[in-house]
């Protein structure tokens, strides 16, 4: 018996996500560099230092759609769940800036064409939408992206 060559091409894509996530450092065009960044979803109580970033994706909103020369495209959603202590007293300023810091690391690894970026995997990347929730110390979001991802039928 074998395995494949390579990872299911949605595992990648969620991978990276998580990586880009973890490399983003304060003052390297970032406000903040995460605490944690996890593959999954955990209860707040679990979390002990901020920012914390958990990804994960929703069920494929449809069967991947056939392309020409034996490709495909097929559309997922990319969840990044997070959370926030204050900054000077206000939740409100942190969380912003959490969220603009995601979405400007994953837009850039989509136009990066280095090995293993999600340009380099074929994924093209929406910004969806975003859910907000917070208190007097700690604040949380939920930051929906859609992403299609293209590539040949072997790499499903």
């Amino acid at each position: 018996m074998s395995f494949p060559s390579a990872e299911p091409k949605r595992l990648q894509v969620i991978e990276r996500v998580v990586e880009v996530l973890k490399a983003m450092r304060q003052g390297d065009g970032y406000w903040y560099t995460a605490a944690e960044v996890v593959k999954l979803v955990l209860h707040e109580r679990e979390i002990l230092a901020f920012p914390f970033y958990m990804v994960w994706y929703e069920s494929n909103p449809g069967p991947p759609k056939s392309d020409m020369n034996h490709r495909f495209s097929e559309d997922m959603a990319i969840n990044v769940t997070g959370a926030c202590d204050t900054e000077a007293g206000d939740v409100t300023t942190k969380l912003e800036r959490c969220v603009r810091d995601i979405r400007t690391a994953i837009k850039a690894d989509e136009a990066n064409t280095a090995a293993g970026s999600l340009g380099a995997l074929g994924v093209i990347v929406k910004v969806d939408s975003l859910e907000f929730d917070h208190n007097e110390k700690f604040g949380g979001f939920h930051q929906r992206f859609l992403a299609q991802i293209r590539g040949d039928w072997r790499s499903l």
